[in-house]
Formats: structure tokens, C-alpha cells, sequence
């Protein structure tokens, strides 16, 4: 917390991991907004892989981001950092 006592994003970020990691048991600091996220989450990865898209569709993803990242002027091999 800011000593304005406002949140910052990575307070943001912390609180909502405390949330998602304290169990379906331990309710979020009554943020409604910080509710709604968490219960979100939960429901997602409830779900699994079922929403991973198939290898093929990943794929023509990939291609689409290396080039609009080319057409930018990005270097691919900068791209986003990967989430698995």
C-alpha cells in the first residue's frame, strides 16, 4: 500500500495471489472487485486444459503474433514472454 494508503499494482497483484492461494475457504478482503477475480479464476481452472485451444489453432496464433510483431519492427525473438 502507497503511503496514501491507496493500492499499487503490484499491491494489487499480491492480494489477489493471497486470495486465489488462501482456498476456496478463505474469502478475499471484502473488494468486490477482488471477489468477482478470484471466483473467476477458480472457475477457470476448474476448467483445465478444456479451453486450450488445439495444437493447429495455437499455431496459427503464434504466426499472427510473429507478424504483427514483424510489421511493428519487433524482433520475434523479443516477443512476449511465454505464460506456461
Amino acid at each position: 500500500m502507497s503511503s496514501e494508503g491507496t493500492f499499487t499494482p503490484d499491491d494489487d497483484a499480491e492480494r489477489f495471489a493471497a486470495s486465489l492461494d488462501g482456498g476456496a475457504d478463505v474469502a478475499p478482503d471484502g473488494d468486490p472487485e477482488l471477489v468477482r477475480e478470484v471466483e473467476l479464476a477458480r472457475r477457470l481452472g476448474a476448467l483445465g486444459g478444456g479451453l486450450d485451444p488445439d495444437p493447429q489453432a495455437r499455431e496459427r496464433a503464434r504466426q499472427r503474433l510473429l507478424a504483427a510483431l514483424a510489421r511493428e519492427g519487433g524482433d520475434p525473438a523479443d516477443g512476449p514472454p511465454r505464460a506456461s
